[in-house]
């Protein structure tokens, strides 16, 4: 399987995972995100964490196995929330 890297070379991880921890702390600003349960909020917050998480691991350069398991945690709050408030 191609390195992702090799595969991509426009792509910039730090970058792309950046969009998806900003997107994210605009959704907790949004209205329609605030009215929703505290639940849905919670799930949010874990996964803006997990996010800037990965983020911070990129831009230390964090041992790829460090990196694996912030992604999987990433995976993990998306997946959490996604199963009760959009599937």
């Amino acid at each position: 399987m191609a390195d992702a890297a090799a595969a991509h070379p426009d792509l910039v991880p730090a970058a792309e995972v950046g969009r998806i921890s900003h997107k994210l702390r605009e959704l907790r600003d949004d209205g329609e995100a605030r009215a929703k349960p505290a639940d849905f909020l919670e799930l949010l917050d874990a996964s803006t964490a997990a996010a800037e998480a990965l983020e911070k691991g990129l831009l230390d350069g964090a041992a790829a196995d460090e990196l694996g398991r912030r992604m999987q945690a990433l995976n993990q709050s998306c997946k959490d929330c996604h199963a009760t408030y959009r599937n």
